[in-house]
């Protein structure tokens, strides 16, 4: 079924884990020879992407304040939206399942490996899930949003009962989309994980709100 091709993202953006949250940071080397830095601290988390077209640029996510910001550094301004009927969307669409077929070790960290299944059967790719690791992103185990996920995704629940951190995906087609290339375990200053001193809030146009 076509809503289960974006299965793989979607476990991604609603991995959850019990006890450890991770607090540091994880490069990842992401298709198109880009990178991302993802550094994680409490209920909070921050992505940093390389991308030429938007240097600089990054978006932070407040599990607390169900929010995710967008700093945009060439125009010294930053966007926060809440995040409701949009993760609601992302639960709906969900389908399939999910199977452990191995285990491997990336970055130093041991991780197991899952592979996506749409409902017709059709595989979707893998993943490698750390566990342990507690949240990524930032989403929790008992909210709305997982509870939909498990009760649309077999499997997932038990690949998620110990914490899931992504640290690779592989695409169906053997594309490896993700893939962490250093995990460093340290502490984070709280700064990071808001919009710079001096950046001015830029409102969502009207008619753009997440759905």
């Amino acid at each position: 079924m076509k809503r289960v091709a974006v299965l793989l993202s979607l476990i991604v953006a609603s991995t959850a884990g019990a006890q450890g949250n991770f607090e540091g940071t994880v490069t990842y080397q992401m298709a198109n020879n880009e990178t991302m830095q993802y550094t994680a601290k409490g209920n909070k988390a921050r992505m940093d992407m390389a991308n030429p077209q938007m240097p600089g640029a990054a978006l932070i996510f407040d599990r607390d304040a169900h929010t995710s910001t967008m700093i945009i550094p060439q125009q010294k301004m930053y966007m926060t939206t809440q995040m409701g009927q949009a993760e609601a969307h992302l639960a709906d669409t969900a389908r399939g399942k999910v199977t452990k077929i191995g285990s491997e070790v990336i970055a130093g960290i041991p991780c197991d490996d899952y592979q996506a299944t749409a409902n017709n059967g059709e595989k979707q790719g893998t993943i490698c899930l750390a566990h342990g690791m507690g949240n990524f992103l930032w989403y929790g185990s008992n909210s709305p949003f997982m509870r939909q996920m498990e009760s649309r995704v077999s499997g997932l629940s038990s690949a998620l009962a110990n914490g899931g951190f992504p640290l690779k995906i592989v695409k169906s087609n053997g594309e490896t989309t993700m893939l962490a290339t250093k995990v460093e375990k340290k502490s984070v200053d709280a700064s990071a994980f808001a919009p710079p001193a001096g950046y001015t809030q830029m409102q969502m146009p009207a008619g753009m709100a997440p759905h």
